[in-house]
């Protein structure tokens, strides 16, 4: 019995020493497919890089988009403060000269 046993164990230990040295094709297919998943895998991280790099650029662009947004707001109520002093400035000119074109002929020898 213990001679099948020692016989037994010392042809699972040949057989598998067998199969463990030889380079067949299932061997072959195996490491393909490991060295596949190995370049998937570094694919993988080299996208999730970029997507990363990508996220913080358009994060960048949407800041600098608000803070143009902000100027541009500024500068159009700028804008409008300018145009309501020119036609403040303008209304002032025109009854400047209503007055003046107003004023009598012998008056304005008296006003000056």
């Amino acid at each position: 019995m213990r001679i099948k046993k020692i016989g037994s164990l010392l042809c699972i230990g040949l057989l598998a020493f067998a199969l463990g040295a030889c380079d067949g094709p299932a061997e072959e297919a195996g490491e393909e497919l490991d060295e596949t998943v190995e370049e998937t895998s570094e694919q993988i991280e080299e996208a999730k890089e970029e997507i990363e790099e990508t996220r913080e650029k358009i994060q960048e662009n949407r800041q600098e988009l608000q803070e143009a947004q902000q100027e541009r707001q500024e500068s159009l109520q700028e804008l409008e403060e300018a145009k309501q002093e020119r036609r403040e400035a303008l209304e002032q000119m025109e009854q400047a000269i209503e007055e003046e074109s107003t004023v009598q002929p012998g008056e304005e020898s008296q006003q000056q």
